[in-house]
């Protein structure tokens, strides 16, 4: 009896710990690399400080406080930014708003923030 309980303690306390950590799905062993240098600059560049540049004076009503000038700015809200320009499906991206952005791109933003 004493011993079954303590399975059963043990099988929950698993269950338990399996619930906080992320599932390793593996998606950064199919994914190409992508790091600042190779990816993440140029992407925040062309696709995202045209509203959310500390300088930039035309924010076009993007928050003050969400600024992708250096790489640590885009890491600190990296959740946000794949929230709103590479959700997981069934959810579209909405970020940038004027579009263009490839899939492809999105998957390598994927990359940056996720696996590096």
């Amino acid at each position: 009896m004493i011993q079954a309980l303590l399975l059963a303690a043990l099988a929950g306390c698993g269950a338990a710990d399996s619930a906080e950590k992320p599932v390793d799905t593996g998606f950064c062993d199919t994914v190409p690399y992508a790091d600042w240098n190779s990816f993440g600059q140029g992407f925040l560049v062309q696709n995202c400080q045209p509203c959310h540049a500390s300088a930039q004076t035309d924010r076009e009503g993007s928050p003050a406080d969400v600024t992708f000038d250096t790489e640590q700015q885009a890491r600190d809200q990296a959740a946000r930014i794949l929230a709103r320009a590479a959700p997981e499906p069934p959810a579209a991206p909405d970020m940038p708003p004027q579009g263009g952005v490839s899939e492809e791109d999105r998957l390598l933003l994927r990359a940056w923030l996720e696996c590096q």
